[in-house]
């Protein structure tokens, strides 16, 4: 996003006209989704890395939206969770395109 951003700025000759991009972030913990919407700083947040209050101002400015997914939703949990049996194969034929 900031390189489309500086090319225009620039005015750089061979840059078609600036896309509007927009991303969204997915997140099943609550406390990320808040950490990420809300500007507030607390004692035990107060650690976290610059690239964190980077990802903040996007969100302020609407670049990045956070949406929740509730964790049966969420594909990745097949990689980073143990699942049940169902849940498991669900996700990987959503994953596996099955």
């Amino acid at each position: 996003m900031n390189l489309m951003q500086e090319l225009h700025d620039r005015e750089f000759t061979g840059a078609s006209p600036i896309p509007t991009i927009h991303c969204k972030a997915f997140k099943d913990n609550s406390g990320a989704l808040e950490l990420a919407r809300t500007p507030k700083m607390r004692p035990r947040t107060k650690h976290i890395n610059l690239v964190y209050h980077h990802f903040r101002s996007f969100v302020r400015e609407g670049k990045i939206t956070v949406h929740h997914v509730g964790t049966k939703e969420h594909n990745a949990d097949l990689l980073t969770k143990p699942l049940d049996q169902n849940l498991f194969l669900r996700h990987q034929k959503e994953i596996m395109g099955w």
